[in-house]
Order: structure tokens, then sequence, then C-alpha cells
């Protein structure tokens, strides 16, 4: 086998003569797992793909669909324990399902659970 993971850590590699993946402990990051060819990390439970870090390092969950987002997820999204900050930009969507900040400030203000609107 001619692939050698980051420094001398031990290591348990697997490969195909293509892809190839490995599970590595080191003292600077703990336990690696990971990829080290240009193919995905693919999480798979009951026989199905769940989830997947791409070679371009994407994160798709729910779908194997890359559409060139960081995070992809094809279903529901839960955020939990948000900072109790004043906010200060809320979150739209568009079409496709792209998400942006929209900023807070003129003509737009939050004020307790209510969004208000001035001016055109």
């Amino acid at each position: 086998m001619s692939f050698s993971p980051f420094g001398t850590s031990p290591y348990f590699a697997i490969t195909n003569g293509t892809q190839r993946g490995a599970i590595q402990a080191t003292s600077v990051d703990g336990l690696r797992i990971g990829s080290y060819s240009n193919h995905p990390l693919v999480f798979i439970t009951n026989s199905t793909i769940k989830g997947q870090f791409t070679s371009g390092g994407n994160f798709l969950v729910g779908t194997t669909t890359d559409v060139s987002r960081l995070l992809h997820v094809a279903g529901e999204a839960r955020i939990t324990d948000l900072t109790t900050d004043t906010p200060t930009q809320i979150v739209g969507a568009d079409a496709d399902g792209d998400l942006g900040a929209i900023t807070v400030g003129t003509g737009l203000n939050l004020s307790g659970r209510a969004g208000i609107v001035t001016g055109k």
C-alpha cells in the first residue's frame, strides 16, 4: 500500500486500489476518520445513505445530490440553543431553498417577537 496518513500515528487503512480511507489516532487531533483520496465520506444506516461529506467538503444530509453549498439538508432542519443576543439579521429563503441573511436596519426593525417594516 502506497498511502500514508498524516504523521507517524497508528492507523487502520483500507483501500480498493483507487479509494482510500483510514481511521487514525493522533496526539494532536484525537481520532480522525476519513477518505484520503478524492472520494466522499459516506454515512450509512439501515443500508441507506443518510449523509455524506463530498470530496469538495460539502455536507449533504438526506440527499446525495451536491448543489455546491457547504450544507445541504433535504427535509426539515432544526436549530436549538440560539444566542440570546439582540438579533440583527433574519433569514429568508429563495425559490431554490437557498438561505440568505436579511440585515435589520433602515426600514426593518425587530421588537420582541414582531418585525416592523417602515417606508417603501
